[in-house]
Order: structure tokens, then sequence, then C-alpha cells
């Protein structure tokens, strides 16, 4: 019998965890897959709920814990913890070697795990590319560099496909899914 293939699953707060929710409970359902969940961010802060205990109630095995220094409120914090994230990040991927690697959305904590991944040439997964905020927020420019570092898309809706493509994103490189929300 072949090996399962294993997907590594990147969630940094309890928003992007709830819209992960189906796909890990897909992953963990499915017999030819096997999941690693890797949590980092408000997961880990108790400012926030520390949401970690949150995913364990609801059956899953966390196989990582990213922490990710965030010291104040000044701009170099947020370049300073994208840092910290790849930096802890790479060993634990290079020690999972997972076959793909999903991580979800926009924000600075999905960014390092997509810089790692795809630097580590895993082969990488990012759901809700080509979507906008509505005016325009620092959201979009991470989430549009985050599509152009990825492999494979996973979009909400027609016009997100149509972003990616206009990106340059070339379909004989990977193949593009457009599928419904996933709330």
């Amino acid at each position: 019998m072949d090996r399962k293939r294993v997907i590594a699953v990147f969630s940094g707060n309890r928003a992007e965890y709830g819209l992960q929710y189906p796909i890990l409970r897909a992953i963990q359902e499915h017999t030819d897959l096997d999941y690693r969940l890797i949590v980092s961010g408000a997961h880990l802060d108790s400012n926030f709920g520390r949401t970690i205990s949150e995913i364990r109630d609801d059956g899953f095995d966390i196989h990582a814990e990213v922490a990710i220094d965030m010291k104040g409120g000044e701009q170099i914090s947020t370049a300073q913890a994208i840092g910290t994230g790849i930096l802890s990040l790479a060993p634990i991927l290079q020690a999972m070697k997972p076959d793909i690697f999903l991580v979800y959305a926009d924000r600075f904590e999905g960014f390092a795990a997509v810089i790692t991944s795809t630097q580590m040439n895993i082969p990488t997964a990012h759901v809700e590319g080509g979507d906008i905020t509505e005016g325009g927020a620092l959201d979009d420019s991470v989430r549009h560099a985050m599509t152009k570092l990825a492999h494979l898309h996973y979009t909400t809706n027609e016009q997100a496909t149509n972003r990616i493509l206009a990106m340059g994103k070339n379909l004989g490189e990977f193949k593009l899914w457009a599928s419904p929300r996933l709330t």
C-alpha cells in the first residue's frame, strides 16, 4: 500500500480556523490523506483567547506550534514578526516533509508561512487568493503576494479567479479551482 499524502495546514487565528474547519475535517476523513496542523499567531496568544484549546476541543491534533514574536504596535513589529515566523516554521516543515502545504487568506502569519514553504520547494496551496478587502487595506498586498508565491489556488468567486490570472499566473503551471465560499 502506498503511503498517505500529507497535507500540512497552517492556521494563525480563530477566523481562518473557522473557515479551515471543513477542510481539516475532509482531510481527516479521507482514507488516502493525512493532515499536519500547524498553529500560530492569535491561537497561541492569551490576549486573543488562546484559541488553540478550541481546535483541540474540535478533535484535531496539533502537530506544531509556531511562536511569532509580535512586540509593540510599531510598523517594524509586523516585519520582525514575519521574520521570526519564517525562522520558526522552516525546521518544522523540514521535519514534516508535507506533500502539500495549505495556507489561508491574507495575514502576516500566513505570509511568513507561504514564504517559508515556497522557498523550500513545497507545493503550496492558497485559499481566498484574488479577493479584495473593502477599502483596500494592507491585507490586499499581503494576499496578492501570497498568491504570486503559491502554486495552487482555491478562489471564492469568478472575479478572484480572474484577478489571479491577471497577475500572470499561468494555467499551464498549476490547476486553478473555483470553489464556493467555505462557510
